[in-house]
């Protein structure tokens, strides 16, 4: 793999990102926070540059998001006919745009959230714009964090290293997160569920 970036163009480089985030419709082969930061790394050595970087991710993860959100918007109305569903989706529906813009900065969850947002009816303007805003302050963080890592590697081999130390850092926090949330959301539905004393 680092043989092949070191062989490869700064405008290969930027398809191949390009490509790898694109394919995020589908399925992704590598989460986005390790592509991010692998061009922030590369933007460390000189091969890629802050601006086109910037623009490469922007243009192609917009789409990917947008995708989520348009495919549930589309095939809602069959999902929401399963018990359960409409449940689960007061949540995004309450909190909408709020939603969306942390879930930009929550990895593995993104797409579920993205459907879900869709699946309630919600605007996909709305959520464009959003989705957006956010990239804005997540995508220049995640580069900053590979350019900072790079910069500070003593070798190719060790920056990589600290890239995948830091994807599952980012991975493990917001699992973390996700956990602690359930539970306290869990916690307030069995006490409001409970009769009150007569």
């Amino acid at each position: 793999m680092l043989d092949l970036i070191n062989g490869l163009s700064e405008l290969q480089i930027y398809l191949l990102a390009g490509g790898l985030i694109l394919q995020g419709m589908l399925v992704a082969v590598f989460p986005e926070e390790v592509i991010v930061i692998t061009m922030g790394l590369l933007w460390a050595q000189g091969k890629v540059h802050f601006l086109p970087t910037l623009l490469v991710i922007q243009v192609c993860l917009m789409p990917a998001d947008f995708w989520m959100a348009f495919l549930g918007n589309k095939v809602g109305g069959r999902l929401l006919k399963r018990k359960g569903v409409e449940e689960a989706l007061e949540y995004v529906r309450r909190y909408g745009a709020w939603v969306i813009f942390l879930t930009r900065f929550t990895p593995t969850i993104r797409g579920a959230v993205y459907l879900a947002y869709g699946i309630s009816g919600l605007s996909l303007k709305k959520f464009f714009k959003t989705d957006y805003l956010a990239s804005c302050i997540h995508i220049p963080l995640l580069l900053l964090i590979g350019k900072h890592i790079g910069e500070t590697s003593s070798s190719i081999t060790d920056a990589y290293k600290k890239v995948g130390i830091t994807a599952g850092a980012i991975l493990g926090t917001a699992i973390v997160a996700i956990i602690i949330h359930e539970r306290r959301r869990r916690r307030r539905l069995t006490s409001g569920s409970r009769p009150s004393g007569s």
